[in-house]
């Protein structure tokens, strides 16, 4: 299984050690779209995959709340990244900016759940895509500076986001 190069749509069960010897197996991952199952009431972290140290390109779904705090387990070297309905609060986000080649990042459908996202010096320094959509943000505190990198952004159902000028300044020039 070290061989396999893609996988789509692989459910992994918070806590279950299948789920953790599997993975251990598919070293030559680079990309993987799988969907978190489990409640994680009692345990509020994300199933291992920093192991996965060739993935390149995860997208990831739960249907539930993860409840805080949480950490993320994924590898440093990632390039795109997409999350879907995990009700994160915004904070968390700073360990994904710290991702030194994440070039696409996709935030759907309820990923990050509370009002106000602020957003950091030195995080997201390689972006060059980010998309929301679906999200309940209401204020997003960014710059230009923020994101040195970036060429392009879509909003997609963010009914209650005020724009940030600074950001969309930069697009207009």
């Amino acid at each position: 299984m070290s061989n396999l190069k893609t996988i789509s749509t692989l459910f992994l069960n918070h806590g279950s050690n299948v789920s953790t010897i599997m993975l251990g197996r598919l070293s030559g991952l680079q990309k993987l779209r799988c969907i978190f199952t489990k409640c994680w009431d009692d345990c509020n972290s994300f199933p291992e995959l920093s192991c996965l140290s060739r993935l390149e390109s995860l997208k990831v779904c739960f249907s539930g709340k993860v409840h805080s705090p949480s950490k993320f387990s994924f590898p440093a070297n990632l390039k795109k990244l997409m999350l879907s309905s995990f009700q994160l609060p915004w904070n968390e986000i700073s360990a994904i900016g710290r991702f030194p080649n994440l070039e696409v990042l996709k935030l759907l459908d309820r990923a990050f759940e509370e009002q106000q996202w602020e957003m950091n010096e030195g995080e997201f320094q390689n972006l060059k895509f980010l998309k929301l959509d679906l999200l309940n943000i209401i204020t997003w505190i960014v710059s230009s500076k923020h994101l040195p990198s970036l060429e392009q952004i879509v909003l997609h159902s963010c009914k209650h986001l005020q724009e940030s000028l600074q950001v969309l300044e930069k697009f207009q020039h």
